[in-house]
C-alpha cells in the first residue's frame, strides 16, 4: 500500500497541513483538527497514512512561499483532485480563474454553464 505523508508547512497565514504522496500533493489544509480527520478518512482505505515530508512537499513550499512574495502566480506542483465528479469539475473550473481576478459563485456557475447551480458550486468550492 503507497504512503501519504502527512506533514506540516509554515506560512504567512499560518500552518498548513499537507498530504502528499512522491507523486502528487492530495490535501492542503489548515490546522483545524476536525476538517483534517473528514478529509484524510477518505484517504485511509486507499493508503498507508505516515507522518513525513516526501521531496513534493519541499517544492510545494517553495512554490509557496514564492507565491506569498509576490514572485509566482502560477502553481506547478502536481495536485490530485479527489471527490465527486461534479466536485472535480468545479475545481477544475477554479483552476481556471486568471491571477489575480476574483470569481462570484454565480460568475462560475455561468462559467460552467450551469446556471442554477450557484449553491451546488458554492458548496464544492467549500470542499477544496
Amino acid at each position: 500500500m503507497e504512503s501519504l505523508y502527512l506533514s506540516n508547512i509554515e506560512t504567512p497565514v499560518g500552518t498548513l497541513v499537507v498530504a502528499a504522496t512522491e507523486t502528487f500533493i492530495y490535501m492542503l489544509e489548515y490546522t483545524d483538527e476536525k476538517r483534517i480527520k473528514k478529509h484524510t478518512k477518505k484517504f485511509e482505505e486507499q493508503f498507508k497514512l505516515v507522518n513525513g515530508k516526501p521531496n513534493l512537499v519541499s517544492q510545494l513550499e517553495n512554490e509557496l512561499e514564492s507565491y506569498f512574495r509576490g514572485t509566482l502566480s502560477q502553481f506547478n506542483v502536481p495536485i490530485q483532485l479527489t471527490g465527486t465528479d461534479f466536485q472535480q469539475s468545479v475545481w477544475e473550473a477554479i483552476l481556471n480563474i486568471p491571477y489575480g481576478t476574483t470569481r462570484s459563485y454565480s460568475d462560475q456557475s455561468n462559467f460552467m454553464n450551469q446556471p442554477l447551480a450557484i449553491r451546488a458550486i458554492a458548496s464544492a468550492n467549500g470542499q477544496n
